[in-house]
């Protein structure tokens, strides 16, 4: 059975920064196109195998069970509600910055 996929408004936020961030800023709307491209098979693919990703590593989040699945450059944190059938999505980072103090 596939999970439902929610979205905290910092997440929703985050994606949208990074389309007009691609799109905008770096002018490239095929790279903006491809990224959510991307971005939706991945999703497609987590919503009937919500534990594919790896766990975040970190002392500070081991009891959240945050995971993260890469996408690009950039990875989208989320945790799994086994009780709901759910899939919180969280954030949205660029997968070279220090997202771990950043994750609230």
């Amino acid at each position: 059975m596939a999970l439902k996929i929610d979205y905290a408004t910092k997440a929703k936020t985050d994606l949208a920064d990074i389309m007009d961030y691609i799109e905008v800023d770096l002018h490239n709307l095929k790279a903006s196109k491809d990224f959510y491209s991307a971005f939706t098979e991945k999703k497609l693919l987590l919503k009937e195998n919500p534990y594919m990703y790896e766990i975040i590593d970190d002392k500070d989040f081991e009891y959240a069970n945050l995971r993260k699945m890469p996408i690009d450059n950039y990875v989208m944190i989320y945790n799994v509600d086994e009780y709901k059938k759910a899939i919180k999505v969280l954030r949205f980072f660029y997968q070279k910055q220090d997202y771990i103090k950043h994750i609230s």
